[in-house]
């Protein structure tokens, strides 16, 4: 009798959790309606969570006093501050700590069924709010090690920083485009705004594939350039950004309410569209009139996974603020692409973001989470209000069609 009074209850739990997990955008209202009561003062949140300290990285706030960021590109001009500390802070461990076998909570050992659903329902909360409230996001607990993003910048800035162009040309992309493998040298990126300069170098990898096209084949520099553990170390780093999107990506499919909650999962296999950016932006003193940066974009993938390590990304927030979104190993950032907002028909919005120009060396890290080259990105049933205000078109020929608008404004 107890094991089946047991059983009942984990039975109506698991009924309780889909129930939960799914529908998050049908109930937005009385969600909100909820949250009113437990608003917190959003100016003395970001007053206390001012990037800066003796012990920090050069401050956010020196760094703006000099950069202005003028000029007609320059779109909103007041500036805010998010740290990891920020309410939209997602702890994603529940997606991996049964396959991992392990729990990602300090000194903790597995959760049991109902501390399992309560994380995971907290985390779809979570995920909602953020992507409703803010339009982007830090996640925490993601299975990457400090030593593994220590060791990914050290052949950033190796790659990128090395005196032998020679060896680098072997390697060069094919084309400048977003998909292409291989190293991409200064001011050869699209910059996104008319009449602006993209100083940035960047290494672009590939999914692992058999195929020949430049979206397909990677391209491992010399030994004699990079040392000879950068292709085993940069190969585990894009596995391990592939694990943490394909959770959030299955997160995303459970938290829409979508009946598959395997969905974008089924959307992505090792053909995809997807990428690993190394990127190297140059010591530059800021000024109001550059225009060596990169203008304001949004990417066309799913969404995209970012690290920084130090200060520069700047993310424009639901409200049309532009934010500093703090740098650190413990966090990385999460940006909602162009398929994402198609997909959603709008419900969730595509994320603007542009880098500013820094004094010092700075490299940051990016795993666009793409969807196969043939898969039609277009509204889904559960969103499509039957406007046609997003066309239907391939995830290939969404990256043909970026490619030829931006084919202007190359460096």
């Amino acid at each position: 009798p107890h094991r089946g009074a047991a059983a009942i209850r984990q039975a109506m739990l698991r009924q309780s959790l889909r129930t939960a997990a799914r529908g998050w955008i049908a109930h937005s209202a009385a969600l909100a309606s909820g949250r009113r009561g437990m608003a917190m003062d959003l100016d003395a949140l970001l007053e206390k969570n001012r990037y800066g300290g003796e012990d920090q990285k050069p401050s956010i706030d020196a760094i703006l006093a000099q950069n202005k960021y003028g000029g007609k590109n320059s779109g909103a001009r007041e500036v805010i501050n998010i740290a990891p500390e920020y309410p939209h802070d997602v702890d994603i461990g529940p997606l991996f700590c049964r396959s991992a076998d392990r729990c990602f909570l300090d000194g903790g050992g597995l959760c049991g069924a109902y501390q399992s659903g309560n994380r995971n329902k907290g985390m779809l909360q979570d995920l909602y709010n953020a992507c409703k409230e803010t339009g982007f996001f830090f996640v925490y607990n993601t299975r990457v090690e400090d030593q593994t993003l220590q060791t990914v910048y050290e052949h950033t800035l190796r790659l990128h920083t090395a005196k032998d162009a020679a060896l680098k040309e072997e390697v060069r992309a094919e084309t400048r485009d977003c998909l292409t493998a291989g190293w991409m040298p200064f001011k050869s990126h699209p910059a996104y705004d008319a009449g602006m300069i993209a100083n940035r170098c960047s290494y672009h990898v590939t999914p692992p594939s058999e195929g020949k096209e430049p979206w397909e084949a990677r391209k491992w520099p010399s030994e004699d350039l990079v040392g000879g553990e950068f292709e085993a170390d940069i190969s585990g780093f894009y596995r391990q950004c592939d694990l943490m999107a394909a959770g959030i990506a299955s997160a995303f499919s459970r938290m829409l309410g979508f009946e598959d909650e395997e969905h974008f999962a089924r959307l992505r296999s090792a053909k995809s569209l997807s990428l690993l950016q190394l990127s190297y932006y140059p010591p530059q003193q800021p000024s109001p009139d550059s225009k060596d940066m990169l203008g304001a974009q949004t990417d066309g993938v799913l969404f995209s996974i970012l690290n920084q390590n130090c200060p520069g990304l700047q993310v424009q927030d639901a409200q049309g603020r532009w934010c500093n979104v703090r740098c650190g190993s413990e966090r990385f950032i999460v940006l909602i692409g162009d398929a994402m907002e198609v997909i959603t028909g709008g419900e969730i919005k595509a994320t603007k973001h542009r880098n500013v120009c820094v004094p010092h060396d700075r490299a940051m890290l990016t795993y666009r989470a793409g969807l196969d080259p043939d898969v039609v990105i277009a509204p889904h049933d559960m969103y499509d209000d039957g406007s046609g205000t997003y066309a239907p078109r391939t995830q290939m020929e969404h990256f043909a069609m970026r490619n030829r608008a931006l084919s202007s404004k190359l460096g």
